[in-house]
This record gives C-alpha cells, sequence and structure tokens, in this order.
C-alpha cells in the first residue's frame, strides 16, 4: 500500500507528523501509516506502556500502520469553547489534568520519556483524556526524535528527560486553564522559538496571577518537582483545599440563611 496515499477513497487525512499520517477509518478507529521507522519505537512504547486508561488504545497492528481508537483532540475543544465562547467548568479541566499526570506518571514509570508533551498530543475518548504520539520518545534512555513545541521547552542538560516532560506538562497545564499556549503573544513571530528561549533564560514566565493550579504550574516551570508523583500530589492537595474551601463557604451560606430567617 502507497504510504502516502489513503487506505480508502473514502478515509481522510485527519493528521500529519514527521512520520507519519493519521487516516479517519470510522467514528471510532484511526490507522496511522509510517513513512519510517518510527512505527518501531511505537510498537515497543505500546508493549511497554501496556493497557491503561489514560493511553490511547492500540487496537490492532497491520503493514508499517497502527490502528487506535479514536478521540477528540483536546485541543480542537479548548479553541472551540474558546471561539464560541463556552465555558468549560474549572473542575472538568482540573480533571483533564490529573488524568493526564497519571498518564505522564505511568509513562515515566516505564522507562520511556514522551518528549512532545502538550495538549496536541492529548485526547478525549468519552470525556476521558488520553496521550497519543509516541513515534519518537526515548525508551530506557535512547535518543528521542520527537521535539517539544516551541513554548514548552527551556534549554537544559541533558535535552530530553523526564524533568523536560515535566516543564512541558506545566505548559499543558496551562494552556488547558487558559485556553493558551504560554507567551502566545509571540504564536505568529517568525522568530518565536528564539524569542521564547530567551525569555525563559532570563527567567520570564506568564504571569500566573489569579489563575487556578498557579501553584503546581510555576512547580512544573522552576523544577520542584523531581517526579510527577510530586506533581500528582501537589494536584491532590490543591484538590483537597478547594473541597474544604468549599465546604466552609456552604457552612457559613447555611449560617447566614439561618440568621436571615430569624430576622424575617
Amino acid at each position: 500500500m502507497d504510504l502516502i496515499s489513503p487506505p480508502h477513497p473514502n478515509h481522510n487525512c485527519i493528521a500529519a507528523g514527521k512520520s507519519s499520517l493519521v487516516y479517519a477509518l470510522d467514528e471510532r478507529r484511526v490507522l496511522k501509516k509510517y513513512f519510517a521507522e518510527g512505527i518501531d519505537v511505537e510498537c515497543q512504547v505500546f508493549s511497554r506502556l501496556g493497557p491503561h486508561p489514560n493511553v490511547v488504545r492500540l487496537l490492532e497492528i497491520e503493514n508499517n500502520g497502527l490502528i487506535l481508537e479514536r478521540g477528540q483532540p483536546l485541543q480542537n475543544v479548548i479553541r472551540n469553547s474558546e471561539a464560541e465562547n463556552v465555558t468549560t467548568d474549572i473542575e472538568q479541566k482540573v480533571r483533564w489534568i490529573q488524568q493526564a499526570a497519571v498518564a505522564l506518571q505511568h509513562i515515566h514509570n516505564k522507562g520511556i520519556i514522551h518528549a512532545d508533551v502538550g495538549v496536541p498530543n492529548m485526547i478525549l475518548v468519552n470525556h476521558w483524556l488520553k496521550f497519543i504520539d509516541f513515534e519518537g520518545s526515548s525508551v530506557d534512555g535512547h535518543e528521542a526524535t520527537s521535539c517539544y513545541q516551541w513554548f514548552s521547552y527551556r534549554v537544559c542538560t541533558p535535552a530530553i528527560s523526564t524533568q523536560t516532560d515535566i516543564f512541558a506538562f506545566g505548559c499543558a497545564m496551562y494552556e488547558i486553564i487558559t485556553g493558551r499556549p504560554p507567551h502566545y503573544d509571540l504564536e505568529t513571530s517568525p522568530n518565536r522559538m528564539c524569542d521564547v528561549r530567551q525569555r525563559y533564560s532570563e527567567g520570564k514566565f506568564p504571569v500566573l496571577k489569579g489563575i487556578p493550579l498557579r501553584e503546581v504550574i510555576q512547580g512544573c516551570w522552576i523544577g520542584i518537582y523531581n517526579c510527577m508523583d510530586d506533581v500528582i500530589h501537589a494536584l491532590q492537595d490543591h484538590v483537597l483545599v478547594n473541597q474544604e474551601s468549599n465546604r466552609l463557604r456552604d457552612i457559613q451560606y447555611e449560617s447566614m440563611q439561618a440568621q436571615f430567617d430569624q430576622i424575617f
């Protein structure tokens, strides 16, 4: 089969990567066809990860291609909501972030660095977030062939590590919460990669005042978390604090309502 041509005239190409094309087979499945040897790495990753609720499911392996479950691109969901002025409640966004954190924890625990952590590599299947795209990942310290998005990388040594994945995860959190990537003002700049790296080297990050999960996002950016376990614990602490805050607000409201009823 010609890798450039669709597997069937009615199968449209819905995504393209550096070494593959993704075709829609039906509402539940896609076919990922490879130009190069990325299929070997991706098959190795799927074998290593096994089934996981927050990793896209591998359904079948065929000649130079993988059949995977299909989902809604998270980036499309976020940006369409912004364009249509539809608000996604913060509780839902926090759930997505928690699910993404659990996925990345599992990926790292299996000796894999994703190397392209970001909202474009997350999908929703029945409102459940899943990671995709492992063809350029690093397995057991081998060289990664993927690269992060222009705003998701801060120059460091080694170039690819759990720490660079965690930094990029902070950028993904920011985009999920705000609907825009960090430093989106540079999005159309021809020198955006150089400009954003200069900002990061000078310690210039987006203002987080008033943004939910800002402490966790900042922690990912400045490197206070050693692993995704730490990130997950920080997210859990945030949820518990919010639940307690909501409980206290409910108690206060009920008390005020009781006083109001007594007066009238």
